[in-house]
């Protein structure tokens, strides 16, 4: 942007100035809601590592390609899952029932959000009530909110019980069984 010359009488001196520019990348944000249903906790939820997969297709040197959309908006050529909970950015409200995510400056183009592990403990996801999929096409400057949700219920706590029976007596194992002794639970 600067230059010197020294000009002399009947000279042609060139000073040559340049600049160089890099076009900055047109961005949006995404915002990835997730409410839960359930008597699932929040405890609960961040301990199942509940995972997503923000996919777009993009083109590089005339091929499409896949890349992953990490936790801080940027892409990447290698998977990457999100996992719900405070340490991947999600924010939670309702004692866990509704999270969000807020990914900024997102690369314009076509995202495919897809949850690939909805498994809690303790508890039977009903697939058939729940949203784990979206997409959303993001555009400058513009934000998009997608909602998935997950509906659980408890499964009933179970554990063993053993029966034991003595009998005492000169009854024969025989016998017992021809008595039909019979118990109620």
């Amino acid at each position: 942007t600067t230059g010197e010359a020294k000009v002399t009488k009947d000279d042609s001196v060139d000073v040559v100035l340049s600049d160089e520019y890099t076009k900055i990348p047109e961005t949006g944000t995404l915002v990835l809601k997730k409410s839960v249903g359930g008597d699932v906790t929040q405890e609960e939820l961040e301990n199942a590592a509940i995972t997503f997969e923000v996919t777009t297709k993009v083109t590089v040197d005339g091929e499409e390609v896949t890349k992953w959309l990490k936790a801080d908006g940027t892409l990447s050529d290698d998977e990457v899952l999100i996992t719900l909970g405070t340490a991947d950015g999600f924010t939670t409200e309702d004692e866990g029932k509704n999270w969000t995510k807020t990914f900024e400056n997102v690369p314009v183009g076509s995202y495919a959000i897809k949850e690939k592990n909805s498994k809690v403990e303790g508890y039977e996801f009903n697939k058939e009530a729940s949203n784990t999929t979206g997409e959303a096409t993001i555009t400058k400057d513009d934000s998009i909110d997608v909602e998935l949700s997950d509906e659980y219920t408890k499964l009933p706590e179970t554990g063993t019980l053993v029966l034991k029976k003595s009998v005492c007596g000169d009854v024969t194992q025989e016998e017992l069984e021809e008595a039909a002794i019979t118990f109620e639970s």
